[in-house]
């Protein structure tokens, strides 16, 4: 977990450099300095935009980034655990055998087919669960707050957000814009162009408050075992 809050912090501080720089060139002392001394020839207010519209792709690279490195994590030990599949909660056994069939029942083939669900049978009584190699969990590349729900689901915890987070909607958003930009089919320039530092301070904030408490709850699930039966 260390080095999961580790990469986290690390990308945060980025982040916290990026919106300082941004505050700093968006003042009007700032604006007012570069054009007396005639420096704005390539500095307009275009620019600007554009910047305030790249704060959607470094946000998102930290929410991609840290939810797929906390489902790693909790992949990793509820395999180090060494738990066998009678001793799982259900949600884990459904995910086990998720894994399984896509891994051994991928084929018309009746020999094949008669091998692979043997090959399930002897994995399920006689190994441990292991989410690893052949048998990673996977989910899609773009995260938001529906994918976030998911996730707890397919794992059994509870994932509630204080009312201020509307149930994590602000990653909705920011997956919209980071995915018009990357897409080519959002101008920069007028993807910034709505917003002010306010509101992305807004955006930036509530991530940190949506991410850390992810975080929180999947330590906490670790800790305790609760992918385990009591």
């Amino acid at each position: 977990m260390e080095e999961l809050i580790r990469d986290y912090n690390e990308r945060k501080q980025e982040i916290e450099c990026y919106y300082k720089f941004l505050r700093k060139i968006s003042s009007k002392s700032y604006i007012l300095k570069n054009t007396r001394t005639k420096r704005n020839d390539c500095f307009d207010d275009r620019i600007i935009k554009a910047l305030k519209a790249n704060t959607f792709l470094l946000l998102y690279n930290l929410i991609e980034s840290t939810i797929d490195k906390a489902v790693e994590y909790l992949c990793v030990k509820i395999t180090d655990s060494n738990t066998k599949y009678n001793d799982v909660i259900e949600e884990i056994q459904n995910q086990w055998s998720k894994v399984q069939v896509k891994t051994h029942l991928n084929s018309h083939d009746e020999g094949t087919l008669r091998k692979g669900l043997k090959q399930i049978l002897d994995n399920t009584i006689n190994d441990y669960i292991k989410f690893e190699n052949l048998y990673k969990l996977k989910y899609r590349d773009n995260i938001d707050s529906t994918e976030l729900r998911k996730i707890a689901k397919d794992f059994g915890f509870n994932l509630n957000f204080a009312p201020s987070l509307k149930g994590g909607k602000g990653l909705d958003e920011i997956l919209i814009k980071r995915n018009n930009l990357a897409h080519g089919s959002t101008l920069f320039s007028d993807c910034g162009r709505d917003y002010t530092l306010t509101d992305l301070t807004k955006y930036k904030n509530d991530t940190y408050k949506i991410l850390e408490k992810f975080l929180k709850i999947i330590n906490s699930y670790i800790e305790k075992h609760e992918y385990k039966y009591n």
